[in-house]
C-alpha cells in the first residue's frame, strides 16, 4: 500500500489570516485533527493541529511554569509562548515545520517517517 491509498484527497486548508476561533469551528464542524496554512500561491506554509489550540488564554488552559522554571527559560521562549496561547490567528499558533511525503510512498516508509517525527 501506498499514502495514495490513505491519504485525505478533499484537504482542507486555511490561510494565515484565518481566525484561531474560526479553525476551531472548521476542526468540529469537519471532524477534523489538523488544517495546513497555505499561502496565496497555494503552498503549504504552516499547519494547526488540536493541540496548537488545546493551550489557550481564552478557555484558561495554557501552561503555567512553575516560577523557578521561568528563571531558566530566555525571552525569545517567553514570547512564543505567550503569541502561541494569545494568538489570533492560524499564522501565529501554527507550526512551521511541515513533514510531508509523496503519494506513492510506501506505508512502511510513512508510518516510519511519523514514528520519526
Amino acid at each position: 500500500m501506498h499514502a495514495h491509498d490513505i491519504m485525505t484527497k478533499d484537504v482542507v486548508t486555511v490561510f494565515p489570516q484565518t481566525t484561531v476561533h474560526d479553525i476551531a469551528r472548521l476542526l468540529v464542524d469537519k471532524r477534523i485533527g489538523s488544517v495546513p496554512v497555505v499561502s496565496d500561491a497555494n503552498d503549504v506554509i504552516g499547519i494547526v493541529t488540536e493541540s496548537d489550540l488545546l493551550h489557550r488564554e481564552e478557555i484558561h488552559t495554557e501552561r503555567k511554569r512553575k516560577w523557578w522554571l521561568e528563571l531558566f527559560v530566555g525571552a525569545e521562549t517567553q514570547a512564543h509562548d505567550f503569541v502561541k496561547t494569545h494568538g489570533l490567528r492560524a499564522e501565529h499558533v501554527m507550526s512551521r515545520v511541515v513533514t510531508a511525503v509523496p503519494p506513492d510512498a510506501d506505508l512502511a516508509d510513512v508510518a516510519e517517517i511519523l514514528d520519526t517525527h
